[in-house]
């Protein structure tokens, strides 16, 4: 199952590409929202991920409003261990990217359209390239 977490904001367009691309493409998903965030769901994107917490976290820069409203600077997750990283996480989803769509096998945060791509089972992806060829 395609698991889809988006914020609940205005304007967050990449949430709304990636759901009109899964239903464009067949594709069932659960929708997980600021308020299904636990440690749990953490600990599974984190086991998907490349690059762990970056791979998930909005940066400094690109969120400062949230950052600045939590009091928040690069230092103060230095000294968490990884499980109270995931608990504040799971405490403050504001700070989580959006778009961030997984499964059993992949993660990607935001809307790429040839990286989405992996969502698409393997038997549909193949007659889908035969069409194109």
């Amino acid at each position: 199952m395609i698991n889809l977490y988006k914020k609940k904001i205005r304007g967050d367009s990449s949430s709304v590409k990636v759901e009109k691309w899964l239903k464009n493409h067949g594709l069932s998903y659960n929708v997980i929202t600021s308020n299904d965030i636990t440690p749990a769901t953490i600990r599974k994107m984190l086991t998907l991920s490349e690059k762990g917490f970056e791979d998930i976290i909005s940066s400094r820069k690109k969120a400062k409003k949230t950052w600045e409203k939590l009091g928040l600077n690069d230092t103060h997750f230095e000294f968490l261990s990884t499980q109270d990283f995931m608990y504040f996480i799971s405490e403050n989803p504001c700070l989580l990217k959006s778009p961030i769509i997984f499964n059993d096998r992949y993660l990607i945060s935001g809307y790429n359209s040839d990286e989405i791509r992996v969502f698409i089972p393997r038997n549909q992806r193949i007659v889908y390239n035969d069409k194109i060829i």
